[in-house]
């Protein structure tokens, strides 16, 4: 039986959720049962062996991080975090404080533009926005609410702040049988 792409895209979300729900319990739990203020992480994956502290410096990074998304604002709250990271890095701000500058993963071409897709209502404003800004619509769908375009890096905040655009994220890469993914 053949389903449509909207129903496998609401298990997906579904499996998803699901998923978060499901590890953000066993990190609270995990977390009830270590001391107070201990962070521990696992670097053993042997029965008994107990997991040593996390660095010090290790502990201040990730309190910077969790600190530097919840100073996000509306806007950069629409962008996934590796596209922020990688806008952040162009406009030579930190992730976060404490934090050191890394490779975000995002695949910036010889003309600074990103393909990302683009959670959207695919309205003529929306599209005239992304083009104003040097972007070049790829795709459009608006029965999914999506948009595949190449935009510049250094705009994508600025699409963000637009009422109508949801979430904009790194284009996703098709996966094939094998695990191999699409150039």
């Amino acid at each position: 039986m053949l389903r449509s792409p909207q129903k496998l895209l609401s298990s997906a979300l579904l499996g998803c959720v699901l998923f978060a729900s499901c590890a953000d319990q066993s990190v609270e739990q995990e977390a009830a049962r270590l001391p107070s203020g201990s962070v521990e992480a696992e670097t053993s994956s042997q029965p008994g062996v107990r997991p040593s502290p996390l660095p010090p410096l290790g502990s201040v990074q990730m309190e910077a991080i969790v600190e530097e998304k919840a100073a996000r604002t509306p806007a950069q709250q629409k962008l996934c975090t590796p596209l922020l990271h990688a806008w952040k890095m162009q406009q030579a701000q930190p992730l976060a404080e404490e934090v050191p500058p890394e490779y975000a993963g995002v695949e910036v071409d010889s003309e600074g533009t990103v393909l990302v897709d683009i959670d959207a209502e695919v309205t003529q404003a929306v599209l005239t926005r992304i083009e104003a800004l040097g972007g070049k619509i790829i795709s459009k769908h608006p029965q999914y609410r999506a948009i595949r375009a190449r935009l510049p890096l250094l705009h994508m905040e600025t699409l963000a702040k637009h009422v109508n655009v949801n979430f904009l994220c790194v284009a996703a890469k098709p996966e094939f049988q094998g695990g191999a993914t699409a150039p």
